[in-house]
């Protein structure tokens, strides 16, 4: 499980160091405050996404669900606004992270209570 554990971890940091490098590289032409509308809501969508990726070292549980529904709610938004969901590689890559954080939790939290049910 650990291999799937870090995985996870390394995945999501590679995402979130991928977007501090393109926003650092748009330096002084990047103003998220200027997006309004369905942009502005994607953008935040697309914030809690990698929000959860930072989260799921602690609280892989919560950080799953933040990444999935980060993700889930950009692609609802992108679609809405475009009529497609949006396309290559990189996007789809960004639910993995979510995905196997929730399975380590799972299985962490099945072990756990299989364990304790031994117990009594």
């Amino acid at each position: 499980m650990s291999v799937i554990r870090w995985t996870a971890r390394i995945m999501g940091l590679l995402i979130i160091a991928f977007v501090v490098v393109l926003a650092v590289g748009e330096g002084r032409d990047l103003d998220v405050t200027a997006l309004g509308g369905i942009e502005g809501t994607m953008f935040l969508a697309w914030l809690m996404a990698l929000i959860g990726m930072a989260v799921l070292w602690k609280w892989e549980g919560a950080g799953g669900i933040l990444t999935l529904s980060g993700m889930a709610a950009f692609y609802v938004l992108n679609f809405a606004a475009s009529g497609r969901f949006p396309g290559g590689p990189v996007f789809p890559a960004c639910f993995l992270p979510g995905v196997l954080a929730l399975i380590c939790w799972w299985r962490d939290r099945r072990l756990h209570n299989d364990e304790h049910s031994r117990a009594m």
